[in-house]
């Protein structure tokens, strides 16, 4: 099964390159949700390539992160709400996942439901989530933006956690 997680993630890998540069990610997409559907079928194997957080969920987390490069927040949200969190294969990817979406809830301005999306992701893997210059950057907006009351809560705590502001 090392080969096909292996070709899978090139093509996920592909996905998100093609988006980053403007171009078509769906053909990276379908090709790496062709090999996820493959996985059950696939012979038990011990190789040094097996990647075991491929698989359907990683898929969707994938077009979910394309959508976002591509500057599609509804896209992105039409994704989420297709897959849960609890699918994805480990704590990092749960932390994508809501980093994602907190992403696209803030190019719709609805910033109450980014924080409540990045402090879930931050509960999930914090040491990640805090060093993500996308989190970093969107939390800093946030606090520019924000009311002066409410860079005293959940947000301002977060800004610290995150290092865009002193503790």
């Amino acid at each position: 099964m090392g080969e096909i997680e292996t070709f899978g993630m090139l093509h996920l890998q592909g996905s998100i390159v093609a988006a980053t540069l403007g171009s078509d990610p769906e053909p990276y997409l379908i090709e790496a949700a062709e090999q996820a559907a493959r996985l059950p079928d696939g012979r038990p194997s011990t190789s040094v390539t097996r990647n075991e957080s491929f698989g359907p969920a990683n898929v969707t987390l994938w077009r979910m992160s394309a959508a976002m490069e591509q500057r599609e927040p509804g896209k992105v949200l039409a994704l989420a709400s297709t897959v849960s969190p609890a699918d994805l294969p480990n704590d990092g990817r749960r932390a994508q996942y809501f980093v994602e979406t907190g992403r696209a809830f803030a190019m719709q301005r609805n910033y109450r439901d980014s924080l409540y999306a990045l402090l879930r992701a931050e509960h999930a893997a914090p040491q990640h989530v805090r060093t993500l210059a996308p989190v970093r950057e969107l939390v800093g907006h946030m606090m520019r933006t924000a009311r002066r009351n409410l860079t005293t809560g959940d947000l301002g705590r977060l800004a610290q956690r995150v290092g865009v502001v002193p503790t």
